[in-house]
């Protein structure tokens, strides 16, 4: 299997489990976002999504909260 599918693929899986799919209708954008405990693990997917799927990935803190936040925007990906 190609890369981009692998990790298009391995994307769906975390997003199920453990993610969300955010749609801005006003503003056009279309957020892909993946919370965990592990910013370290976040980081790594991150770096794998920008070079496999040519896409806008970057891992924030959330406020109050114990856990990072992945967030991907992309439209192509998201539909």
């Amino acid at each position: 299997m190609c890369r981009w599918r692998t990790a298009r693929n391995y994307l769906a899986g975390l997003v199920v489990g453990d993610g969300s799919l955010t749609e801005y209708k006003k503003t056009y954008n279309y957020y892909i976002e993946v919370y965990d405990a592990d910013r370290e693990f976040l980081e790594k997917v991150a770096k794998e999504m920008k070079a496999s799927l040519k896409v806008n990935a970057k891992v924030m803190a959330v406020k109050n909260r114990n856990y990072a936040k992945l967030r991907i925007s992309s439209k192509w990906l998201f539909m």
